[in-house]
Parts: structure tokens; sequence; C-alpha cells
């Protein structure tokens, strides 16, 4: 038997089984349309071949994340893939100067098939630190800034829809000092591009940096912090936020630090306030610890551990309560005003945290329900907390510091507001609170680093070249 005419029964084979399988996203299905396409592919001479969409995207993938992965697959033989440059086409569709289409060509592309909530997003800012070097590529030098400096950030403006999953980066500022006027030109930018493609932005969303703060206050509220500003173009209000994220980092960061809070009562969750303090350590030198989540370096953390939400969760989480409130019932132990401080901040951040309809109900905590009207309690309890931390900074007791109590603070109201429009004005049946985080630019920062060779210093050159790949997939 011929070797044409095995490989067709087998063809013929496999597709009658393919017929069998219902779910086409399934792992058997693309599974066996991969074997069926890499035999129809072996007949065939090798400048003769068409690859399929699913086949092309799964190569230049490879090939993103491994150049010389993919050349030894293909210098293998094993399996038939495109060749190097029929994957470079891929990514020619996105230059500029070969197609003629700009940013906001690929942006109307990807927003094509988003009905109007779908294009109700948050504009999240925030920078990636590069290396500080100037590379040749491309014909093109890169890695300078406007005036000529050498960048040491670029400056990203990422959106993220309410509804669905979209998220791009949409610009992208090489920065050599970054400051509050130079931050505000490009966000006007970026404004501007984003309505002529028909984007609405109803949140802004930045870390309490100084320089964030001072873009806030001087040059989009002229001067005094406000929940929201107005959209000249639209005339729809924009709520400004300190991400959330963020702002239980800080919370942490200052808890460590102060060792003790006195806090003053809050209605239906502190009735006599609290004294709270991170000197509870009985568990470091036993095996088995009640308060799992716990280690030393939740205690003791060094300053590149104080950037991690991991290490601050690991306090304020369910089993570090528990924990506490055991030891003050059982042991003896004047640990349960750190017990109802931790819960506190707990069901803040379950509040804050919720990212799918059904979160609530799968972890039958009524406290991961979605937001489903202005009147619900999630906003009224944001309120009462932003009440609670002007109490507290008003007392001058062992606290927060101010940038971190105006931050949370701030917060609070302005994504109670946020939701409020979202379901009284917009018409959104419900509002998940934990879409209006920084999560998804953290995300795709990682994903550029890991497209560059898991370093963390990328230049420039690497990070534009990384996110046309990303774009191209």
């Amino acid at each position: 038997m011929s070797l044409p005419l095995a490989v067709d029964m087998a063809v013929s084979a496999l597709k009658a089984s393919l017929d069998s399988v219902e779910d086409e996203d399934s792992q058997e299905y693309r599974q066996t349309e991969f074997l069926i396409e890499q035999l129809q592919l072996l007949t065939k001479n090798k400048f003769g071949r068409s690859y399929s969409p699913r086949l092309t995207v799964t190569a230049f993938l490879v090939h993103a994340t491994s150049s010389a992965a993919y050349d030894t697959l293909l210098k293998s033989c094993v399996l038939c893939l495109p060749s190097v440059n029929t994957l470079k086409q891929v990514t020619k569709r996105l230059e500029p100067k070969s197609s003629g289409l700009d940013n906001t060509g690929y942006l109307k592309l990807r927003i094509s098939q988003l009905n109007e909530q779908q294009r109700t997003v948050v504009l999240i800012i925030d920078e990636i630190y590069v290396a500080k070097r100037v590379e040749y590529s491309g014909g093109d030098v890169q890695g300078l800034t406007a005036d000529g400096s050498v960048a040491s950030t670029l400056l990203c403006f990422m959106i993220k829809s309410l509804t669905c999953k979209y998220k791009d980066v949409v610009a992208i500022y090489p920065m050599c000092k970054l400051t509050a006027e130079k931050q505000h030109d490009c966000f006007k930018q970026t404004m501007s591009l984003l309505s002529v493609i028909g984007i609405r932005v109803v949140a802004v969303s930045v870390d309490n940096a100084a320089v964030n703060r001072k873009f806030y206050v001087d040059y989009l509220c002229n001067g005094a912090l406000q929940k929201h500003v107005i959209d000249t173009v639209t005339g729809q209000p924009i709520f400004l936020l300190f991400d959330p994220v963020h702002n239980v980092k800080n919370l942490y960061n200052n808890f460590q630090a102060r060792k003790t809070f006195e806090c003053p009562a809050m209605p239906n969750n502190l009735l006599e306030g609290c004294c709270a303090s991170l000197s509870c350590t009985s568990e470091s030198t036993i095996p088995l610890k009640k308060a799992y989540n716990l280690s030393q370096s939740t205690l003791d953390p060094k300053s590149i551990e104080k950037t991690s939400a991991k290490l601050a969760l690991s306090v304020f989480c369910e089993s570090t309560k528990d924990a506490l409130q055991f030891y003050s019932t059982h042991e003896g132990k004047d640990w349960q005003g750190t017990a109802d401080f931790v819960c506190l901040v707990v069901k803040l951040w379950k509040v804050l945290n919720v990212k799918t309809r059904t979160k609530g109900k799968h972890k039958r905590d009524y406290t991961m329900d979605p937001v489903r009207s202005s009147s619900y309690w999630k906003l009224e309890f944001l309120r009462e907390f932003a009440h609670f931390l002007q109490l507290w900074q008003d007392s001058k007791k062992p606290g927060l510091t101010r940038e971190t109590f105006v931050a949370i603070r701030h917060t609070c109201l302005s994504l109670a507001d946020c939701a409020s429009y979202l379901v009284d004005k917009l018409g959104f049946a419900y509002v998940l609170l934990g879409h209006l985080q920084s999560d998804a630019i953290e995300s795709r920062f990682g994903w550029l680093r890991q497209l560059s060779g898991a370093n963390y210093f990328i230049s420039m050159t690497q990070v534009l070249d990384s996110d046309k790949k990303i774009r191209a997939l």
C-alpha cells in the first residue's frame, strides 16, 4: 500500500470519528483536528502547503514564547509547521508602515463585535520599569523619550471591559521622569483616541503614588480631590479610583510598620472599636498551625516582598481570623481586637474582589455576590467604611498614614457611586467590583516579561516587540 493511499484512509477514518464529537472546543476534537491536518500536509510539497488559522496561531504562540524552541521543531521535521517567514506575515499586518493600519484600526477591529455595555471600560494607568538603554531596531532608534532622554519607564494605558473579558493596552509612552503634567498630556491623547473608536470610559484607576495623586488633584479636579469628573466630550461622569489591590497592600504595609492600630467604633462591624496588633507569633515554631497562611515573611517582609498582594492577603484571610479568635477564646490570649480588625478587612476585600456573577453561590458567602442595585447593602458598607476611616483619622490614634487614609476612603466612596451610576443610569443588571482593579495590567506586564526571556528589566524594544506579538495573537 502506498503512503498517500494509507494517509487518505487514515484521514477518512479520523474525519468519521470527528463527527461523533459534539463539543468543538473539547481537547479530543482539537487534537484529532490537528492530526488530520498534519496527515494532509504530509503528502503535499513544502512550498504548496496551506495552513489552517488554528495551526498558524498555535505555531505563532510557540514562536513568540521561544523562537529557539520553534526553530528546533522546524529542524526536527517531526511536524508540518509554517516557516518563520510565514509567521512574520502575521505581525506585518500590525505594522503601520507596511499596511497603513494604526492603533485606531487595530482597536476598532478588536471592539467590532462588542455591544454598548461591553464597550464600557475602566482605564487603568500604570508604569513598567525598563532597562535604560538605546537600541537600533528595524531602522528606528528606540529607548528615547519625546525630549531625547533615555527612557527608564513606560507609561501604559489599558482599557478593560466591565462586562466581558476584553482588555487591551491602548497607548505606551516612554518616560525618563514621570510628572503629573506629562501624565495629564498622555491621558488627554488617550481619551481622544478612545472617543474616536467609540469606547466609553466610566472610571480611571491608578495606584497611590505621589504623581498619581497630583495628577488627580491638580489636573483633573482643579485643586480638590473629587469622586468623579465630567468628560468634556461626552458630558458623562468619569469616576476616579485608587486601585483597591494597592490599597490593601498599603494597609498591610502600614500595619506591619506601625505594629499596633487603635480603631474607633463602626456600626454593625466594630461596635466598641478595637486595638489590633501584629505581634501574634506564637505559632512560628509549631509544625501544625491554625493560621497556616502566616509565615516569617508575613511578619518580617523584605523590601521587595512588601509589594506582594499575596503576602498582604495572608494576614487578612479567614484562617488568620479564625486562629486569632480560637486563641482568644480557648487560651486566654488578648487577640480578640486583632481578630475583629482582620475580620473587618477580610469583609472589605470580599466586597471589592468579586469578579464573577456566581462567586457568592460557589463559595456560599453572600459578601461575594455582585452589586444588583444602588441601594444594595454592599454600597452602604463601603460608605460606612469610608466614614469609619474618617473618624479614625480625626481621632489621631495610631493608624494608617494620611495618604493611605485618603486613598482607601476615596476609593470606597467612588466605587459606591460608580456602581450606582452603572445600575441606575447605564442599565447594568449587576456590577462586579473586582473588574475595577489593576490585575489586568499587572498580568500584561508579567506576560511581556515572559515573552522577553523572563527578565525583569526588559528594554523598550522588547516591550514593543512583545506587545506586537500579543496583538497578533
